[in-house]
Order: C-alpha cells, then sequence, then structure tokens
C-alpha cells in the first residue's frame, strides 16, 4: 500500500458513514433496475455563467435543472463547470466526481491541462456534494447519490451529442465505475477511460479498507451480508462493455483504497489490456498527475 493511502485511511476511520441506517430503499428499487439498461438520455438546457480565469484557466460555470424528481431541494440543480480550450474543441470529456468531491478543485489540478490537447473538461458536481450538499447519512441516501451520478452523466454526454459535438467520459475512483455505467447503457459510442475503478460500491465499502468507516451498529445484525448485496447491485459487470473501441483501464499498481484485483476485473470484462501506474490511489492522483493526463489524451484522443 502507498504511503499516502496508509495516512489517509487513519483520518477516514474518524469518520462514520450510514449512522442513520437504512432509510427507505424500496421506491429507488426501480431506478436501480433501470440504471443498468440501455437508452436514450435526454440532452440539458444549461444556464451559462461569463466565462472568467482561474488558476491560468479560461472557466465558465453552467446551471440545469436534474432531470432526477426524487432529490433533496439542495441538489436538484446540477452544476458543471467546464474549462475552456482556445479554440474548438477535438473532444469534450465528462469528469463525474469520485467519493466525497466537492467543488472542482482536484479535478481541475488533474484535467486542466489537457485543454492544451484540445479536450475541454465538463466537471459535474455531484448530488449531495459541494454547491449541491444535502444529508448522506443513511444508506438510501447513498443509493440515490449513486444512481444520480449515473444518470445525470447519461445526460451530460447526450447533450454533447445533441449539440454536435465529439465526447468521451474519463473517471477516477467511483467516478470510473458510475461513468463507466452510463457510457455502457448509452446507444450511442462514447471513449472512456476507467481510474483506480471498482466494479462496484461494495468493493470499497464492504471488503476494503473503508469499511472501516460504515457504521455497522447503525445497520442491524444482517448489515454485513445485506450491505454488500444492496451495493453490488450497480455493477459495471452486470452492464455490456462501453461499445467504443476507445476503453481504457488503468490500475495503481499500489492502490490501497481500490483493490488493482478489483480494477483488473473492469478491464477483463472490456477484454482490454490494462495500463499501470506504479502509486497508489491517492499517490497517483496527486504524484504522478502528468503520467495520467498522458494516459486521459492518449484513450480519448
Amino acid at each position: 500500500m502507498h504511503w499516502l493511502d496508509r495516512l489517509s485511511l487513519r483520518f477516514l476511520k474518524r469518520t462514520a458513514i450510514f449512522e442513520q441506517g437504512w432509510g427507505e430503499l424500496e421506491p429507488l428499487e426501480p431506478r436501480a433496475r433501470d440504471v443498468l439498461v440501455e437508452r436514450e438520455a435526454a440532452p440539458l438546457s444549461f444556464d451559462w455563467s461569463a466565462p472568467r480565469r482561474e488558476r491560468g484557466l479560461l472557466i465558465q460555470d453552467g446551471t440545469a435543472t436534474s432531470p432526477l424528481t426524487d432529490l433533496p431541494a439542495s441538489a436538484a440543480t446540477i452544476h458543471v463547470r467546464r474549462v475552456l480550450t482556445p479554440r474548438v474543441p477535438r473532444r469534450r470529456v465528462v469528469v463525474p466526481p469520485s467519493w466525497g468531491d466537492a467543488g472542482y478543485g482536484p479535478r481541475m489540478w488533474l484535467t486542466g491541462a489537457l485543454v492544451a490537447q484540445g479536450l475541454e473538461p465538463w466537471l459535474l458536481e455531484g448530488a449531495y456534494f459541494g454547491a449541491r450538499a444535502a444529508p448522506l447519512d443513511r444508506v438510501e441516501d447513498f443509493v440515490r447519490m449513486g444512481l444520480t451520478h449515473v444518470d445525470e452523466t447519461r445526460a451530460l454526454l447526450s447533450t454533447h451529442r445533441a449539440e454536435g459535438v465529439p465526447t468521451a467520459l474519463a473517471g477516477y475512483s467511483m467516478a470510473g465505475q458510475l461513468g463507466s455505467i452510463a457510457v455502457a447503457t448509452l446507444p450511442f459510442e462514447v471513449p472512456v477511460i476507467a481510474i483506480a475503478a471498482p466494479p462496484t460500491a461494495a468493493t470499497v465499502f464492504c471488503e476494503g479498507p473503508l469499511s472501516s468507516q460504515v457504521k455497522w451498529s447503525a445497520l442491524g445484525a444482517d448489515a454485513r451480508e445485506r450491505l454488500p448485496s444492496m451495493l453490488a447491485r450497480v455493477s459495471i459487470l452486470d452492464v455490456p462493455p462501453p461499445k467504443s473501441a476507445r476503453r481504457t483501464v488503468v490500475i495503481n499498481d499500489g492502490d490501497g483504497i481500490v483493490s488493482p484485483r478489483a480494477t483488473e476485473k473492469v478491464a477483463a470484462h472490456w477484454n482490454v489490456e490494462p495500463k499501470r501506474v506504479k502509486s497508489g490511489h491517492l499517490g497517483a492522483y496527486t504524484l504522478e498527475r502528468r503520467a495520467l493526463q498522458r494516459l486521459i489524451s492518449e484513450a480519448l484522443l
């Protein structure tokens, strides 16, 4: 395990998730089934701010009404930041949020330099975080969050297609998992790169080191059987591989958060040879940024 992962886990163990128990999961059953089914997604209509400079990059923030009607009021508006290219983009790249992503800072750090290659990152603020913050204390909230990430990502990709601009997806960790499901369930080709992506959330929160964050006592006696079963229902392995031949899986060999063996299952399902970075989950993101940028450019252009 990379030393940065080991250090981060010391702090993560001090926080707890699902402190308020299960919540009401039955109303989410239809969405959990539908999210794995190929179908069209209606494009979104955005209101955009004036472009401005931040960290040397030209950015523009936009909002749209989420297509999901069961979100808390604070999360019902989609927030997106796009990093504008100097010229007409060769391709837009949807960059969904990973677990805990609040705001755009880390993803701008990772993807901002891609504009020099003609790639225009679109950073989605995830429901329940950042400008869309809402309580995330129950399993119900977590499941709704994940399903929403998939459906809103599908809508963003469909928006690009409707506007006649080539599109793609780059996702790290949870963003790679949920974003890959979004790509696989659209009826058109979308190039995709999934970095350090688990097949399901169960891989991380039930089998991996983040299981120490789960407030198991709040979930009852059967929680260690029931929770993995619930989270494993939204799995990359339960949808076909992405339609595009430009599909890439990246594994961090020293990953202490998402097991390399778990991401190898994604690569096998996609029938691709994974690319590898000699670092950990946090180490790759912070110390191997240029290597990841190169892999993203090679995969999507």
